[in-house]
């Protein structure tokens, strides 16, 4: 299904998403037809009180078939948090230039996790010359929990993901989809965003590319669009904070990303935020590596929320560009390095106070803590039910503490002089340029940093979790400190010790004290 990353700021479905909404490569840019392309559009409607109620979608593409079967079309069942995706089709019509094409219907098997089914509506007879789609689809009712993934109302917009309502054609010969938008009914100077650019734009790859694309129209707010460092960011609807600060917000922390990272340099990101119209727990989702995100609040804070709480998931869901993939999917390094960046980046960069930054890496220490899945190995966690919340979020604070410790061993070697940064630049670098990260590729590079002993300690800890990792008291930064804490269970009859990193109150460096 593509890859993209969601976060449930309570964790786990942000590991969810990535088999459901990513982003795709694509030129951004309006470029001519070819003839050979899906032409799809989308207008969104509004209903008597100036709300989105309804998407209509047309689409073009040539009758040919790439493999000379029959014409098919698909449409999700089902997206985690959005059911009867296909169900909801309405006034359906497929034509050639013979008239009406007739479609037989069939469904997948129902899946289990966070993969999704298919319906498949197949042409009776071969279609020819162009073919034409036509349908509307409500907008999905916006869960309170979960990925964001449905499109849902955002003030007077709407936005989401493409699997949430789109029905594309699987077989056609079409390689790049023109995304164009119709918004002639919305307030005026609206705009029409998906996660690789804004207005009338090529995507390029074959139509299912599209179910991959977070979605955003309406009178967006919007930062930075006519700059060329390549950041670009729109929200719909009221949210709790002043939007444009988040936003710019967005900004900074892709320019300090971009420059710890170092080997992307600064490229093409969407940060798309929806502020619904209902009370939501606040969601979020990116791609890995692929160029945007969704963030999703509700009209007011959900109980212990406020604006950190939301830069702080900003931040989290960004960060996913650049720490990427590694082969074989390991949450232990795509989302333990990401919640060790979002734990000291922006403290290192004056873009987070000491306790914001350690917010959101103490709430993953306590789950990783109190959880009987604290030293499970990686596989068995990887086999867990995504519904066991408790066992799939340990890598989270597993591999942060674990990349927290290698960044001070690094250090303590070199004395001072290379860290996780430098360890991990050449990696990033061979896997940009197309040859992959692997495991062993990680382990060789422990082998030529700290020796053999390193690889042994990363296995036992991290891969099979049969020792616990206890990193230095600075290993989060100069400005936190390491304190021993208790959790207790949630039968509340087991206690359990374990470690927070608290800001430093007395005796921290003047610069921990900037804002």
């Amino acid at each position: 299904m593509g890859t993209a990353c969601n976060r449930r700021l309570g964790m786990i479905c942000q590991f969810a998403a990535l088999f459901v909404c990513g982003v795709v490569s694509s030129s951004g840019q309006n470029i001519s037809q070819t003839g050979n392309e899906l032409i799809l559009k989308v207008k969104p409607v509004l209903g008597s009180d100036g709300t989105v109620t309804m998407l209509e979608v047309r689409e073009e593409f040539p009758g040919a078939t790439r493999d000379g079967a029959p014409l098919s079309l698909k449409a999700a069942l089902s997206a985690i948090t959005v059911q009867h995706i296909a169900d909801s089709l309405i006034d359906l019509e497929v034509k050639d230039a013979h008239g009406i094409v007739p479609l037989e219907t069939s469904d997948d098997p129902p899946v289990t996790g966070y993969d999704s089914a298919f319906r498949h509506l197949r042409a009776k007879r071969p279609t020819s010359s162009r073919v034409s789609v036509s349908y509307r689809i409500p907008i999905t009712p916006a869960p309170k929990h979960g990925p964001p993934l449905g499109m849902a109302a955002a003030g007077k917009g709407v936005a989401g993901c493409g699997i949430g309502f789109l029905l594309l054609p699987e077989n056609t010969a079409s390689n790049v989809t023109r995304m164009m938008w119709d918004l002639s009914s919305m307030p005026a100077g609206s705009v029409g965003v998906v996660t690789s650019g804004r207005g009338d734009i090529n995507v390029n790859g074959p139509p299912s590319e599209m179910f991959k694309q977070w979605v955003l129209a309406g009178p967006a707010l919007s930062v930075n669009f006519d700059r060329p460092s390549g950041f670009h960011a729109y929200l719909v609807g009221t949210p709790p904070f002043e939007g444009r600060q988040m936003l710019e917000f967005g900004d900074r922390s892709y320019s300090a990303l971009g420059a710890w990272f170092r080997y992307l340099g600064l490229p093409d990101y969407n940060l798309l935020v929806r502020a619904i119209n209902i009370p939501s727990f606040g969601t979020g989702t990116a791609g890995e590596g692929r160029g945007g995100s969704l963030i999703n609040v509700g009209p007011a804070y959900w109980p212990g929320q406020d604006g950190a709480y939301f830069r702080s998931a900003i931040f989290h869901e960004m960060t996913h560009q650049w720490v990427g993939l590694i082969q074989g999917r390991a949450s232990w390094f795509e989302e333990g390095l990401t919640v060790y960046m979002t734990a000291t980046l922006p403290c290192e960069a004056h873009l987070s106070t000491p306790e914001e930054c350690a917010h959101d890496l103490n709430r993953n220490l306590r789950n990783y803590y109190a959880s009987e899945a604290k030293k499970w190995s990686q596989k068995r966690i990887d086999n867990t039910p995504f519904s066991d919340e408790a066992a799939r979020e340990v890598p989270y604070a597993r591999g942060a503490l674990y990349f927290a410790n290698l960044n001070s061993q690094l250090l303590a070697k070199s004395k001072g002089t290379r860290g996780l940064k430098e360890a991990l630049y050449p990696l990033f670098v061979v896997r940009r340029d197309g040859k992959g990260l692997s495991q062993d590729d990680f382990e060789e590079m422990l082998r030529r940093e700290l020796g053999q002993k390193a690889v042994a300690e990363f296995r036992a800890t991290t891969i099979e979790g049969t020792e616990e990792i206890v990193p230095p008291s600075g290993a989060f930064g100069p400005c936190l400190a390491r304190v021993t804490v208790t959790s207790v269970l949630k039968d509340g009859h087991v206690a359990v010790k374990g470690y927070e990193w608290r800001p430093i109150v007395d005796g921290a460096p003047a610069s921990c004290k900037e804002p």
